[in-house]
């Protein structure tokens, strides 16, 4: 099942006797408007504010690549 917003909690899914949940391009498509936000933002205002927000830290991705 291709799961999103207003999709039943995996719990319930698996009631109903789904076997497989997929975020399909969900998760890119939203890494995208965050690009998307970042540059708008440092176009027009020169400001890098964007990036404050939820983000990986550098430790905790080097971490997950080895």
């Amino acid at each position: 099942m291709l799961a999103g917003p207003g999709t039943p909690p995996v719990a319930r899914l698996q009631e109903l006797g789904v076997a497989r949940v997929s975020l399909g391009s969900g998760p890119m498509r939203a890494t995208m408007a965050l690009m998307r936000d970042m540059a708008e933002e440092f176009r027009e205002g020169g400001t890098y504010t964007r990036m404050l927000g939820n983000t990986i830290p550098y430790a905790e991705v080097n971490k997950l690549m080895h």
